[in-house]
């Protein structure tokens, strides 16, 4: 374990470690915000799953905001997606950036 945290500090000196990985645990606490914290795509999957805030005011992208509306707020597959993300949602499989910010928080 020492070892490990070793490894993460000393990657961590030296830039391995991305600007995206560092605010969150100030954004898992409520210390800062998603908008303050990311810009992008990820300013918005940010406050979709750890702010909580709409998927319809988080996302702009029809394929975002529809795979949040569905993992989030509930709606069918059918409702919520149209073509190959519907397809991949009715056999259950679910874009791994949804899945990533899904779980972002869950230890916190």
């Amino acid at each position: 374990m020492k070892r490990l945290l070793g490894v993460l500090v000393l990657l961590a000196a030296l830039g391995g470690v991305s600007a995206q990985a560092q605010p969150v645990p100030e954004i898992c606490s409520k210390k800062r915000s998603c908008f303050m914290a990311f810009d992008g795509p990820d300013r918005g999957f940010c406050q979709a799953y750890v702010e909580g805030k709409s998927c319809f005011m988080s996302f702009n992208d029809a394929y975002d905001r529809g795979w949040c509306q569905h993992l989030r707020e509930g709606k069918s597959c059918f409702m919520a997606l149209d073509g190959d993300a519907r397809r991949a949602c009715e056999a259950g499989r679910v874009p791994r950036e949804h899945r990533h910010w899904m779980r972002l928080c869950s230890g916190w």
